[in-house]
């Protein structure tokens, strides 16, 4: 569908792209990662066509359609939502047009033969190009996103930013274009609104490519994953979490070589230093360093964040109790309830995530509990010894920028000395001379960083958090989450990443239009109890409805065992191959380790290190070429069994 040949892209700070080659099969979900700065969006920029690479070519088939998804650009138009979601595709929009300029003519000459048949052919491509189910599509779409039927028929100007990318996604989404491409799609989705997209994308039949820090969409949208790193980018065929686990094997793999060629290098240098100076072994000397020379280095990759950890400090002890909300209620104008009646209570070690849509109250809560926003009615009760460490959206961006960032930590009162300041801004992966860089030259990550090591500076032992990973790449999040699953305190937070709120919560509270809700288990169990709280409000029309006429009855049985046949038929030999290529990829991951090992051992003999180091390659050509068909074959019975699932609930 889409090839990019030796890619090259420059801006005035440096490069971005360099010889960048890579191919976009049709079919393929895949999911582009890297560091912020890496070149990500560049890359969606240039398929889009929106910039030009330096250098390079790229080749599409021929009529495919593309549709972008942009991080900032935010459309601006009197249009109304449901008339600008719908407005994607120009050529629909010209069919359209068309046909009405058509009709027109045709009703001073209703009898003229081209007229009648240019009408025809305009109307056969619009119905072919989906216009008669566009506005339909549309309107689905936006009431997923979380649009009301209200919504809709309002001007798209009069919404908000993030409400407008939110119409821009929907605009997208609807174009069944050939390949989509997806900018961080969730920089502005509530949580409710990100897990219908991934419903959504999950039946969606286009080729896309989804740049995301979202580890949760990065693992059930994906089967294949470009990583982008030093300018360059590198395949792996299957989702964030495959990824993952093939970087990490393919660095041991190396560092086996690696140690394997050191030692033969060390070999060959001691036999030099040993023999260098005797005429009768110059010859032999002369030819091993030739040797030596001609040897190509293993280069081991290292990660900016390998083996780096953000650690929190143990926090003070406090009471049982840490706050109580009894009948609270909060409104910004005394008219409209924010928050009304609620009663929470927190207690030591907790570990609270606040959900549901956005406007439901969530920052406002984390401010009452904080006490940052007196409540009309209730009562807030702090507990004993209880010290608040408060973090809002947007307190990064608080900080003075000429300042630097061991200015920034020492003007923090705590009490602490610069021996242990300097310790705790190591901690947060500012080491050493990286504490005189000055706030306004940050990255968006490590202001956010800095902010929760000046948070910590005061020793709080509650800490309430505000969208914490805003801002952050995958890893720093991964350490985020590594830090507070560990954090000895109590956290309370609100986020939208929810692979973050999976590792770090043991409890969920709930907001929504009935109220609030606490869950006393993790993000799962939350997701379970909400499906089963569906199901039980969905109408008993199967129960309700008056019982078949006997032979219906038996009709219908004889249907659905006829049907339950067919799909064991299509279903068993997929479930063969799918367990064949699982055994198989368990014996090759096997093989793998068991080289590994013997690789690592300094008394391996050489023939044996050269048949290993031949091996290593074809296992992981094996592997790939595995991992692919036991893609393909599960998606194929998945396919099946919600097919036989559709069938059956109809």
């Amino acid at each position: 569908m889409l090839q990019l040949q030796n890619i090259t892209k420059a801006y005035v700070t440096g490069p971005v792209l360099t010889d960048v080659t890579f191919r976009v099969e049709q079919g393929e979900r895949i999911g582009l990662i890297g560091p912020n700065g890496a070149g990500k969006s560049t890359i969606v920029r240039i398929v889009s066509g929106e910039i030009e690479p330096d250098k390079g070519s790229m080749t599409f088939r021929r009529n495919t359609t593309v549709a972008h998804v942009r991080q900032q650009i935010l459309p601006n138009t009197t249009q109304t939502l449901v008339d600008y979601a719908q407005a994607a595709v120009q050529r629909l929009l010209d069919v359209e047009h068309a046909i009405t300029d058509i009709e027109a003519s045709l009703i001073d000459d209703p009898s003229s033969q081209p007229l009648l048949r240019k009408l025809g052919e305009l109307q056969t491509e619009f119905e072919q190009l989906g216009g008669y189910e566009m506005r339909t599509r549309a309107e689905t779409v936006l009431s997923g996103l979380g649009f009301s039927a209200d919504d809709l028929h309002r001007p798209l100007q009069d919404f908000s930013g993030g409400w407008r990318m939110r119409g821009e996604l929907a605009r997208a989404l609807v174009t069944n274009a050939d390949l989509l491409l997806l900018d961080e799609p969730t920089n502005y989705l509530d949580l409710p609104a990100i897990e219908w997209l991934k419903s959504y994308l999950s039946t969606f039949a286009a080729t896309y490519i989804l740049v995301s820090h979202d580890r949760y969409l990065l693992n059930e949208l994906t089967n294949v994953t470009l990583e982008m790193v030093n300018c360059a980018v590198e395949r792996y065929p299957g989702n964030y979490s495959y990824y993952v686990n093939a970087r990490e094997q393919r660095r041991q793999q190396l560092e086996a070589e690696k140690k394997s060629q050191d030692r033969q290098i060390q070999k060959i240098e001691r036999f030099a230093e040993r023999f260098g100076a005797k005429a009768t072994k110059a010859t032999a000397v002369k030819s091993r360093l030739k040797a030596l020379d001609k040897i190509e280095r293993v280069e081991v990759p290292t990660y900016e964040y390998q083996g780096v950890r953000i650690r929190f400090p143990k926090p003070p002890h406090s009471g049982h109790s840490i706050v109580k909300l009894s009948e609270a209620s909060k409104s910004y104008n005394g008219e409209d309830w924010v928050l009304q009646n609620l009663t929470l209570q927190i207690e030591r070690g907790d570990k609270l995530a606040i959900v549901g849509p956005n406007g439901m109250g969530k920052t406002t809560l984390l401010r009452v509990l904080a006490g940052r926003l007196d409540i009309e009615t209730g009562e807030r009760q702090l507990g004993h010894q209880v010290r608040i460490g408060y973090q809002a959206q947007d307190f990064p961006e608080t900080m003075d920028p000429q300042l630097t960032v061991w200015d920034t930590a020492r003007s923090t009162p705590s009490g602490l000395t610069d021996g242990e300041i300097r310790a705790m801004l190591g901690a947060f992966r500012f080491p050493g001379d990286n504490i005189d860089k000055k706030v306004g030259v940050l990255s968006g990550g490590e202001k956010v960083r800095l902010a929760l090591c000046k948070l910590l500076l005061t020793a709080p032992n509650f800490l309430l958090l505000d969208e914490p990973t805003t801002h952050l790449d995958i890893p720093t999040r991964e350490f985020l989450q590594d830090a507070l699953s560990s954090y000895e305190g109590t956290v309370c937070l609100v986020s939208h990443d929810i692979e973050f709120i999976r590792h770090t919560a043991d409890s969920v509270l709930e907001l929504s239009e009935a109220g609030a809700e606490k869950f006393h288990g993790d993000y799962d169990y939350y997701r379970v109890k909400i499906a089963e709280r569906l199901a039980a409000a969905e109408p008993q029309a199967r129960s309700e409805a008056a019982p078949a006429e006997p032979s219906k009855r038996k009709v219908a049985k004889r249907e659905a065992a006829e049907q339950r046949q067919a799909v064991y038929k299509r279903r068993k030999p997929l479930q063969a191959k799918v367990t064949k290529l699982e055994t198989e990829l368990d014996k090759l991951h096997a093989e793998q380790e068991h080289l590994f090992e013997r690789l690592a051992d300094p008394a391996l003999p050489p023939d044996q290190m050269v048949e290993f180091k031949r091996r290593l390659p074809e296992i992981k050509a094996e592997i790939d070429t595995a991992s692919q068909a036991w893609l393909v074959a599960a998606d194929e019975l998945e396919a099946v069994d919600t097919k036989f699932a559709e069938d059956a609930a109809e």
